[in-house]
């Protein structure tokens, strides 16, 4: 979906307060018939309504967004007959990479996370690489393809 289509299907959403109530015996949603005094009720409406709002911002942000990520190769460890690198950037943004000096496309290699907690995986190489890479965020924005060649220490 483009940027232009996407501005076009924000949605609009009545909630009242108060919720119903999953009846498990049942397997059905109850009324509570709750109707909280003007305090609560208001509270709660305005807690839901920043939210509404906060989720506004960010798609206008979204919309202007037209700065290209910036992404760096990150040597984490070097050992004897490898080295063990990953990406950095600075916004949520997918990388694609290729490690025999090809111009990487977004059929390339994607970038993995190593599990919840562990950040971007890691790759090791065991041999002299030349690790090309860009990458795109969620605007679609996308990086100029970077290089850098690694060397890997005698085992």
């Amino acid at each position: 979906m483009t940027r232009a289509a996407a501005r076009h299907t924000l949605r609009a959403t009545f909630v009242e307060v108060g919720a119903d109530k999953w009846n498990a015996a049942t397997n059905r949603w109850e009324a509570v018939g709750f109707q909280p005094d003007f305090a609560e009720g208001h509270e709660e409406a305005m807690e839901f309504s920043s939210g509404q709002i906060a989720i506004l911002e960010v798609a206008k942000a979204y919309a202007a967004d037209q700065t290209k990520p910036r992404s760096e190769l990150v040597v984490k460890a070097k050992g004897p007959g490898t080295t063990t690198f990953t990406f950095s950037v600075g916004e949520a943004a997918n990388i694609y990479y290729t490690l025999d000096g090809s111009e990487p496309t977004t059929s390339s290699p994607k970038l993995g996370f190593a599990g919840y907690r562990e950040g971007p995986e890691r790759i090791t190489i065991t041999a002299r690489t030349t690790v090309r890479w860009f990458a795109v965020d969620f605007a679609g924005n996308v990086e100029a393809v970077q290089e850098r060649v690694l060397n890997v220490p005698k085992p």
